[in-house]
C-alpha cells in the first residue's frame, strides 16, 4: 500500500470517526480516530525510514530539521491529548460538551493543524525526497478539508457554544489578538503555579 493511500484511509476513518459522533454512535467506529492515528503514524514512519535508509541525510539536516520535526511533534501531541479535557475528548460518547477554548486553543480553532503542517514539511526537509513532500502535502491537504469538515459539520453538532467559538477565534491562521489570548493564558498558568 503506498504511503498516500494510507493517508486517505486514515483521514477516511477520522471522517467516519466523526459522523459516527452525531449519527450512529458506535462503539467499533468510536475507534476509528485511534485506528486511523496509528495508520498515519505508521505510514509516516516507514516512508522516512525508507527515505533515509535508501538515500541518507547530511548530519546537519538531521541536527536541524530533526530538532524542529521533534518540537512540531511535541506540540501536536500536547494540543491533541494533553490540551484537551482526554476522557471527555476521545473514550465518552458524551452528549454535547462544552468547546475547549483556553490554551492553545485561544490560538486558533484547530492549532493541530499547524504543528502537523510543520512536522511533514520538516521531516521532508530532513530527507531531502520528493516523495516526502508529497506526504506532506497529501497529509496536510487532507487535514485541512477534515478540520473544514469538523468546523462547519461535526463541532456545531456535538460541542456546544461552538458558534460562538468559531466568531471569536481564528479558523487556522492565528492573529494578534489570538496569540496574546493564548499568551495571556499560558503566563497565568504560569504565575498560578499549575500543569500546563
Amino acid at each position: 500500500m503506498s504511503y498516500l493511500a494510507a493517508g486517505v484511509i486514515a483521514f477516511g476513518m477520522f471522517l467516519l470517526y466523526d459522523l459516527n459522533s452525531f449519527t450512529w454512535k458506535n462503539r467499533i467506529l468510536h475507534t476509528f480516530f485511534l485506528i486511523g492515528n496509528v495508520i498515519l503514524l505508521a505510514s509516516t514512519a516507514a516512508c522516512f525510514v525508507t527515505l533515509i535508509r535508501a538515500y541518507g541525510a547530511p548530519v546537519w539536516r538531521i541536527v536541524i530539521f530533526g530538532a524542529l520535526a521533534v518540537s512540531q511533534a511535541a506540540l501536536l501531541i500536547y494540543t491533541l491529548f494533553f490540551a484537551l479535557p482526554f476522557e471527555k475528548t476521545y473514550t465518552r460518547l458524551e452528549e454535547n460538551p462544552p468547546v475547549y477554548t483556553e490554551g492553545v486553543y485561544s490560538l486558533c480553532r484547530h492549532p493541530g493543524v499547524v504543528w502537523f503542517f510543520f512536522l511533514y514539511l520538516f521531516l521532508a526537509l530532513l530527507t531531502g525526497q520528493r516523495l516526502m513532500m508529497a506526504v506532506c502535502i497529501c497529509y496536510s491537504g487532507l487535514n485541512v478539508l477534515y478540520v473544514w469538515f469538523q468546523d462547519r459539520v461535526t463541532f456545531k453538532r456535538t460541542l456546544s457554544g461552538y458558534e460562538a467559538y468559531q466568531r471569536e477565534t481564528p479558523f487556522l491562521i492565528p492573529t494578534g489578538k489570538s496569540v496574546r489570548k493564548c499568551a495571556g493564558y499560558f503566563r497565568t498558568m504560569e504565575e498560578d503555579g499549575d500543569e500546563i
